[in-house]
């Protein structure tokens, strides 16, 4: 730790006497901020790279027209939002900030590359000493919003997207990472982030178990108290089956942990979830009582 606080202070020192090295705004000078960084969700990272060759990937990259550089990690965020009244920058003495200039664009539409212009995706590369090409180099659509949910993990070799839920969701579905070929679209997302969710525990087979439901940001049982084959057949729907084959009462399955979240559940038969059912939070059932059900 001391020699990285060592090599940070030489840098500045570096940068701010000679201005030549490749962590420091060799070119462009004029459009450097100190200390500052825009708070926008990157459209790439790089790692392990000074800020003039974190500059020139902007500069490269058709969608990118500011940089965040962290001095400290020498890690690079490309942005495609610069500076405004509705963008302002945050204090973080780590940071520096800098933007792509009119000089260094050639359109609205995109950057000069050669004899063409890279759209959003694209980077421009060198192939010969004579000759730049644009290069799809990212995904073409964009990341996929989740409702309630947040991207927790990217890589972009292979091009990947993970996702996350927040606080008081859980997230139910076959998968939360997505990719994407260069230049090609996502995955399916199969995943929701949802407050309500329910599943079968205590059971070694997929179709029978104690009754476990998500409410208020936590797992938990239900009582047996009012629960019936009608309640069951609902929970069985809810769970993706067709209908219950039993209902078994009294911790018959086991007893089950935390909290216990449903009591008195009264269901028509007509639900699509038992969350749709009457129930009451607020009882004296004790585990001896969960209900698991048997599903077909």
């Amino acid at each position: 730790m001391l020699l990285i606080a060592t090599e940070t202070l030489f840098v500045l020192m570096l940068c701010t006497l000679v201005k030549t090295t490749d962590i420091c705004p060799k070119t462009n000078w004029d459009n450097y901020t100190d200390g500052k960084k825009l708070p926008e969700f990157p459209i790439k990272i790089f790692e392990n790279i000074g800020l003039q060759s974190c500059y020139r990937e902007c500069l490269a990259h058709g969608n990118c027209f500011s940089v965040n550089f962290n001095r400290k990690e020498l890690m690079c965020q490309l942005i495609n939002e610069k500076e405004s009244h509705l963008k302002s920058l945050l204090d973080d003495e780590n940071f520096i900030y800098m933007e792509i200039t009119d000089a260094d664009t050639v359109s609205a539409g995109g950057k000069t590359c050669g004899n063409e212009v890279c759209n959003n995706y694209s980077t421009c590369i060198r192939i010969s000493s004579q000759k730049m090409k644009c290069i799809a180099t990212d995904c073409a659509d964009p990341y996929p919003l989740l409702d309630n949910g947040f991207i927790s993990e990217r890589t972009y070799d292979p091009i990947s997207a993970t996702y996350g839920c927040n606080s008081g969701f859980i997230g139910v579905g076959s998968g939360n990472t997505i990719t994407c070929r260069p230049g090609g679209k996502w995955s399916t997302l199969s995943y929701v982030c949802k407050d309500q969710a329910i599943r079968l525990g205590n059971s070694s087979v997929s179709n029978e178990g104690l009754l476990y439901v998500y409410l208020n940001g936590e797992w938990g049982t239900v009582c047996d108290d009012g629960f019936g084959m009608v309640e069951a057949n609902v929970s069985c729907r809810t769970l993706g089956f067709q209908r219950a084959v039993d209902c078994h009462r009294s911790a018959m399955l086991g007893i089950g942990s935390g909290a216990i979240l449903m009591d008195e559940v009264r269901c028509s038969g007509y639900e699509e979830s038992l969350f749709n059912c009457r129930y009451i939070t607020d009882h004296d059932c004790v585990h001896e009582e969960d209900v698991g059900v048997t599903c077909e």
